[in-house]
């Protein structure tokens, strides 16, 4: 090979190393962008902490009624049954109104008696008047007299009254239902002898429920009338019922150390009965209440220091470092922690992959 042919060939190699070279560097580029770690973050940011707390209770019709009779007697007949459905003045019971009626006719029968003799007296009363008016009978006759006939126009007041409460008596031989109305039990049975005020049906009125819990001390002083809360019947598949506060217990019942709350339904739901368990949610914080920052508990560490997270101190190009940086707690809840120190408003945390990054790791966000 001549001279020239030397010098061609050593450009030739001189020209495949430098592309080599940079190739190597595109390549080395590449790779040190593809292991920037990519992470996950969330902005820190001051709210109101949402305290919510839920109890088991069970729902309660808003007004039972246990019916009896006025009057005592045999029950003829009771034609209602448990879950019927009634609307006002509905027969629910009947007793036999054999000895009321006839105390009715005795009524009437002393009733005309008593009439006729208060007639009787009346018109004798005029004559004695008539008499002493021609001085033929004396003061006392005609005192006599008008006492008869005023005495027996009072005779005539009471029976009649005697004759209405009678009447009255019959009447309440027949339970009529007061509202309209759920039968939610029989307790008496046909041709049983009854005293009046002794129950005989108890039913639910339909437009309203209630649900009764009991609460521990610790959270009944922030309960108040009308606070709103939130209703659940999983055996009916209704989680989203509303309900306010009607009743805050003052004191415990029975020996216990928890206090009664009611909580009234704001609307009946025609698949909800009494007796059902339901769990009742009450919202805990009040307006007034501080802001606080909160996080997710997964972006807070934990090492030999304390408690600690990363902060992502974004550049322009979409990167970033990371930052260690201890913190402070302060309440926890399902909402997340509550981070007292350590971090102020606007700052990016990381949230996933804590266990693989460091202090001023470049990472992309």
């Amino acid at each position: 090979m001549n001279k020239n042919g030397n010098i061609m060939l050593g450009w030739i190699v001189v020209l495949v190393a430098m592309m080599g070279m940079g190739c190597s560097r595109n390549a080395d580029a590449e790779k040190e962008v593809k292991l920037i770690r990519p992470v996950r973050y969330v902005t820190v940011a001051r709210s109101n902490p949402v305290i919510e707390k839920t109890f088991s209770g069970m729902i309660i019709a808003g007004t039972s009624v246990r019916m009896s009779f006025k009057v005592s007697g045999t029950i003829d007949k009771i034609p209602v049954n448990v879950g019927d459905t009634l609307s006002k003045n509905d027969l629910m019971a009947i007793l036999d109104p054999v000895d009321y009626r006839l105390k009715i006719e005795a009524a009437r029968a002393t009733l005309a008696s008593t009439e006729a003799q208060s007639r009787n007296a009346a018109a004798n009363y005029k004559r004695v008047q008539a008499l002493y008016e021609n001085k033929n009978v004396s003061l006392n006759d005609l005192d006599a007299s008008r006492a008869a006939a005023e005495s027996a126009a009072a005779a005539v007041k009471a029976v009649k009254k005697q004759l209405t409460l009678a009447q009255n008596q019959l009447d309440y031989t027949r339970l009529l239902a007061p509202a309209d109305c759920k039968v939610a039990m029989v307790l008496s049975e046909q041709n049983e002898n009854i005293a009046a005020g002794h129950p005989v049906v108890v039913v639910n009125y339909l437009d309203a429920l209630e649900v009764k819990v009991a609460l521990p001390a610790s959270v009944i002083s922030q309960l108040c009338d009308g606070d709103e809360v939130n209703v659940s019947v999983n055996s009916v598949g209704m989680n989203h019922i509303k309900g306010v506060v009607t009743e805050v217990g003052v004191a415990s019942t029975l020996l216990q150390t928890t206090f009664p709350v009611t909580v009234a339904l704001n609307k009946v739901q025609n698949s909800l009965r009494p007796g059902m368990a339901a769990d009742v949610t009450f919202n805990l914080s009040k307006p007034g209440d501080k802001t606080v920052l909160m996080v997710p508990p997964i972006a807070v560490g934990e090492d030999r220091n304390g408690r600690f997270v990363y902060v992502v101190l974004p550049d322009t190009d979409g990167t970033g470092r990371v930052e260690y940086r201890a913190v402070t707690l302060g309440g926890i809840s399902e909402h997340g922690l509550e981070i007292t120190g350590g971090l102020v408003p606007g700052e990016k945390i990381v949230t996933a992959g804590l266990s693989r990054i460091v202090d001023g790791l470049k990472v992309k966000i």
